[in-house]
This record gives C-alpha cells, structure tokens and sequence, in this order.
C-alpha cells in the first residue's frame, strides 16, 4: 500500500511539473513593460472603459427612441462589447500579479474578438440587413466564438494568426461595402472608413513594440481614436 501510495504521489508531482513547464512555456513571450508604461496603459483604456459605460447608456437611449427591438438589441450588443473590451484591458495592464496578470492576457485578447463582432452587430442587423446583413452577421460572431476558443486553447501561440483573424473580423464588412455606401450618408461612411484606417495604423505599433519606446501605449491611443471615430458614426448614421 505504502508503495501504490508513493507511485500516486510520484504521478501528481511528475503531473503538476508538467502542467508548470506547459505554463512558463506558453507565457515565456509575455512583454516586458515599464511601471510607467503600464500606468499609462491602464489608465488610458480604464478612463474609456468609465466613458464606455456612458456611451452604452447613450446609444441605448437612442435606440430606444426608435421603438425598434433589433435597434435596442444591437445597441446592447455593441456598448457592452465596448464596456468589455476597455474594461478587460484596463485590468490586464493595471494588476502586478504574474499569474493573474497572464490569465487576464488571456480575457484581453478574448474581449477583442468579442469588441470586432460587437461592432459590426448595429451595421449589418440594422444598416446592411436582410439575409445578407444575418449572414455577414453570423459569420462575424462564429469567427470570434472560434477565436475565443482558439485563443483558450492556444494562448501564448500563433500570435500571428490571430492578428490576421482580428483584421479578417475586421474587414468582413468591407465586402458589403457597397451595401452600406447605398445604406449610410456619405459621412457616415467614410467615418467608417477613417475609422478602420486607424485601427490598421495602430497595429502596426502593436507590433512594433519590441523596436519602438511606449508603441503598446500608442497602440491604445489608436485604439481609442478608432473606437470613438466608429461611436460617432453609430450615434449620427445607424441607431
């Protein structure tokens, strides 16, 4: 007995080693920011998760103002897809924890695939519409459940192929871009526009953080133009 005892013993410890060496493996990439960088980061996306919060409540209102069940649902849809992105960013930059601060990685770039599909909801349930806007619509959101799913399973990995989910997520609009032409004035367009040129802009600081001081910081303040440019665009031409 004293002998199955110690081989089960053995097995947990050899078991919680490789669950160890699994983790520094998948982590072993994490940055290396600044105490000042960080400050910036989460103080940067925690003062728009607060604006958020606000603006959710705004774009609801205006949607509630339209009698119309898709308008209050696609509003919901896209100010708590907002709320979650800042919000899930703010906390990843703002703890200290090494495992903590690795899992919430994890929520951050999971609330990414949840914030591109969130933004698309109000332009293609209420603007493209149809069978067409359901469709580009489903797609969005299997493309996110699938890169939540992968980003779970895989964290720490394929970084690449996940940055060319977000920009594929990103741009599936874009094939209805005829569609939403006809649909929104031409402001309202080209704010849609001007607002994914920002977001790609900022990507490129996104990967350049190993080469250029604060770049993670800056990607923010892309993140932020963009996001804002898009909320203008949904408050004037869509809800």
């Amino acid at each position: 007995m004293n002998n199955i005892g110690k081989l089960n013993e053995w097995e947990e410890n050899a078991d919680d080693v490789a669950i160890k060496e699994n983790t520094d493996q998948v982590f072993s990439k994490l940055p290396v920011r600044s105490q000042r960088e960080e400050w910036l980061n989460t103080w940067s996306h925690g003062s728009f998760a607060i604006l958020a919060v606000f603006g959710f409540a705004y774009a609801f209102f205006c949607a509630l103002e339209n009698s119309n069940v898709y308008a209050l649902g696609a509003a919901a849809v896209y100010g708590t897809s907002l709320v979650v992105l800042f919000t899930a960013s703010a906390f990843y930059h703002g703890v200290s924890d090494p495992l903590l601060k690795k899992r919430l990685r994890i929520m951050d770039h999971c609330a990414i695939f949840i914030f591109i599909a969130g933004n698309y909801t109000p332009l293609l349930l209420l603007t493209v519409g149809g069978t067409m806007g359901i469709f580009l619509l489903s797609l969005q959101w299997m493309v996110a459940v699938v890169g939540v799913v992968l980003k779970l399973k895989f964290t720490g990995k394929y970084d690449l192929l996940f940055i060319l989910l977000f920009v594929i997520m990103a741009w599936i609009g874009v094939i209805q871009g005829d569609y939403l032409y006809i649909a929104l004035p031409i402001k309202g367009f080209n704010l849609l526009i001007f607002g994914g040129i920002v977001y790609m802009i900022g990507l490129l600081f996104y990967k350049a953080e190993a080469r250029i001081p604060y770049a993670h910081f800056i990607w923010h303040l892309f993140v932020m133009g963009g996001s804002l440019i898009h909320y203008i665009a949904m408050i004037n031409y869509v809800f």
